[in-house]
C-alpha cells in the first residue's frame, strides 16, 4: 500500500489545526477589565432592564386577535 506525498501533508495539517483548537490559553495576570473600566455594553451584572425590554418587544410582537 502506499502512501500519497498529499495524504500525508494534509493529515500534518489537520493535526496541527486540531492542536491549535484544543490548546488551553496562556494565563494572565489580567483577568479581564475592571468595573470602572468595564464600558457599559458589557456590564451584565443587571439583566433586568433587558428583561423589560424583552417582555415589550414580546408584547408588541404578540397582538390579541
Amino acid at each position: 500500500m502506499e502512501v500519497k506525498p498529499i495524504a500525508i501533508i494534509t493529515t500534518f495539517v489537520a493535526c496541527i489545526m486540531l492542536v491549535q483548537s484544543l490548546a488551553i490559553p496562556a494565563q494572565s495576570e489580567d483577568n479581564g477589565l475592571s468595573a470602572d473600566k468595564r464600558p457599559k455594553y458589557m456590564d451584565t451584572r443587571d439583566l433586568s432592564y433587558f428583561k423589560d425590554l424583552m417582555l415589550v418587544a414580546i408584547d408588541e410582537k404578540i397582538e390579541p386577535i
